[in-house]
């Protein structure tokens, strides 16, 4: 049988609007910064020039690995870079990384290199520095700092889960295509019809907005909620915004347990 509803907020329709009762539009869009790669610099500075230091490099796993002693007679950018690729097998996060720089200008025995890791890796945990601290008597022999001069980001990844009145999905991927998120959000108990386009904000980043259309639910819906716990990127983010809200409607007549009328 028929659901009959009436909508007693909406105008006449005319040659201005010929569609004065409004289907709800809602918007999921996820937000993500451009992709960057990530740079450090390490700068440290040494009494003992005959002297060596080490990298030490964690994952976001929180495993570690640590180069060789790198020797300061003869430093170069090279060799630092060399130092660190040499655990890639260890940890591929380190194959693809690039040194530049070298000794300081202006200020002797003081070194400056610059650590740039892919876009692809993310925010890097800053590598730890350690070299020699004192001499025999006792005076500083070794000062070293590594800080973040771009945080590191990739384009967005990951996936979210849409709630509806109470239905919740599974989890959708950010790539996913509007024919997919139709059929998911269709598969819900509290959804019947629902067309969807999908605009794409940036193809650095990756970010979407999926535009939803609610053709069987009237009236001013509920907002529907996301989540955002299994999102990668850089400063990745998502939400929901009403685009449209649906006209008001009073349901008149339930014909659902009739189907004969």
């Amino acid at each position: 049988g028929y659901m009959v509803y009436m909508f007693p907020g909406a105008d006449a329709n005319t040659a201005e609007d010929p569609f004065p009762v409004k289907a709800e539009i809602q918007n999921i869009e996820t937000f993500n910064d451009e992709p960057a790669d990530e740079v450090q610099l390490l700068a440290f500075q040494t009494l003992i020039t005959d002297g060596a230091f080490t990298l030490t490099f964690e994952d976001a796993d929180g495993d570690t690995t640590t180069t060789s002693t790198i020797p300061f007679t003869g430093i170069n950018a090279a060799s630092v870079q060399t130092a660190l690729q040499q655990r890639c097998l260890e940890m591929p996060q380190l194959c693809n990384i690039q040194v530049n720089g070298g000794v300081h200008g202006l200020i002797a025995n003081r070194w400056e290199f610059n650590v740039t890791f892919p876009s692809t890796h993310g925010d890097v945990k800053l590598l730890r520095l350690a070299g020699r601290e004192s001499l025999d008597d006792g005076s500083a022999s070794f000062e070293a700092s590594v800080t973040e001069v771009v945080q590191g980001g990739s384009a967005i990844t990951g996936d979210f889960r849409v709630t509806f009145r109470g239905a919740q999905t599974p989890h959708i991927p950010v790539f996913a295509t509007a024919d997919e998120v139709k059929r998911t959000l269709q598969n819900l108990d509290t959804i019947g019809i629902v067309d969807v386009t999908v605009v794409d904000k940036g193809v650095a980043s990756g970010a979407k907005i999926w535009r939803v259309t609610f053709r069987t639910e009237n009236g001013d819906l509920p907002m529907m909620t996301v989540t955002n716990g299994r999102l990668i990127g850089r400063n990745p983010a998502i939400g929901v915004s009403e685009t449209i809200p649906g006209s008001v409607a009073q349901l008149v007549h339930d014909g659902t347990d009739n189907p004969n009328l």
